[in-house]
């Protein structure tokens, strides 16, 4: 950062801080809400849901390949290059039940971004937090 810009870098460097502190230990995240009237009045289930995003987004086992002396299990996945975009939801369907037509995911869902932390520490088997603080500040 030059003088000749007018911001101090003392400033600058506190604010860059202050939002990295805020930011340390999180992580982006989508979180998603199924309408669940909606996808009960175009003949949805929600486990025709979690079916469809498990075999976009998890790698279901689809078939097993037998040779004399082993095995070999065939895994259907999306394209690594979708796997982290948001914008692949928007071409998944899900097919209904009472029409047999195709429905776009993006009419029974509604997505929230936010951050996360990246790790949860525990107490046993309870999630837990550290709270600390300085009075000298």
């Amino acid at each position: 950062m030059g003088d000749h810009d007018g911001e101090d870098p003392g400033r600058v460097s506190r604010h860059l801080g202050c939002h990295l502190r805020q930011a340390a230990g999180r992580a982006a995240s989508l979180t998603f809400s199924i309408d669940r009237p909606t996808a009960a009045r175009l003949g949805v289930s929600v486990q025709a849901i979690d079916d469809i995003l498990y075999d976009a987004f998890g790698q279901r086992q689809v078939a097993t390949l037998l040779t004399q002396v082993s095995q070999s299990h065939v895994v259907q996945e999306l394209d690594p290059r979708f796997q982290l975009d948001a914008g692949a939801l928007d071409h998944l369907y899900v097919r209904s039940t009472t029409t047999q037509k195709l429905i776009p995911l993006a009419m029974l869902v509604t997505l929230r971004p936010g951050v996360l932390p990246v790790t949860v520490n525990h107490q046993g088997s309870l999630p837990a937090t550290t709270l600390s603080f300085n009075l000298l500040v």
